[in-house]
């Protein structure tokens, strides 16, 4: 209760700080494309988005520079501008889904270990200060770690997995959903993404590589869906991500 209650008060005490560049300009971007602009393809000071322009864009940086990043990730600050959320509004929103990691960093490793994470001044101020929207991604990276801890390596690892009714059995689709989770998180964030190829590794070097190509491709299904509907959407490819 302490560890918990002592990170909820240090949050809610940076939640008026205004939000960092980070923030601002991404969530230009999600208003850029509700309004039916591609960001991926105009930059914020593009002469198509003069009427977007408001006080708040004298006030961006980077403004000569397309959008980075995931169609994930910009899905998330569409829907905060189609919601109409304001900067305390959002920020709260991702002060929550920190505060979900503190909660699951507590149920595995318990108080003490949560506090390395939950009173660290980094994360206190990203998420609700900032409004950077990591923990957005990174909450699905810590729960499926939390159920391959809890469902994989206790039960001895994906070693057993073919003596429990292959990948179709109840370890195998533990195993499967964990890689989906961290594959939402890596859809957020590409940085994520060489956790499946982890997991890929572990999995066919310890259960056969049928199991491994299994989990990896549904770990893989997320950032596959959200890249192919950005391709179908706006004709942007993965490669053109960050140029």
């Amino acid at each position: 209760l302490i560890m918990l209650a002592v990170a909820l008060l240090a949050r809610l005490i940076v939640l008026p700080m205004d939000p960092g560049d980070n923030f601002m300009i991404r969530a230009w971007e999600g208003e850029a494309a509700n309004a039916g602009y591609n960001p991926y393809a105009l930059a914020p000071n593009d002469a198509k988005l003069d009427a977007l322009r408001a006080g708040e864009w004298e006030g961006l940086n980077e403004i000569g520079q397309t959008s980075q990043q995931s169609p994930l990730g910009l899905g998330v600050f569409r829907l905060i501008d189609t919601f109409s959320l304001n900067t305390s509004g959002a920020k709260l929103i991702f002060t929550l889904f920190d505060v979900g990691i503190c909660l699951l960093l507590w149920g595995r490793f318990g108080a003490k270990g949560a506090i390395l994470y939950a009173w660290n001044p980094l994360a206190i101020y990203c998420s609700a200060g900032a409004g950077i929207f990591e923990a957005v991604a990174l909450m699905p990276i810590v729960a499926g770690f939390w159920i391959w801890d809890t469902w994989v390596d206790r039960k001895g690892g994906v070693v057993v997995i073919n003596a429990n009714g292959g990948i179709n059995g109840g370890l195998g689709q533990m195993v499967c959903f964990a890689a989906f989770l961290i594959g939402l998180g890596a859809a957020f964030n590409f940085l994520f993404t060489p956790i499946l190829l982890w997991q890929l590794w572990h999995t066919a070097r310890k259960a056969g590589v049928s199991a491994g190509f299994w989990v990896f491709l549904v770990g893989l299904a997320p950032l596959g869906f959200t890249l192919l509907w950005l391709e179908m959407s706006w004709g942007i490819t993965w490669q053109n991500l960050g140029a």
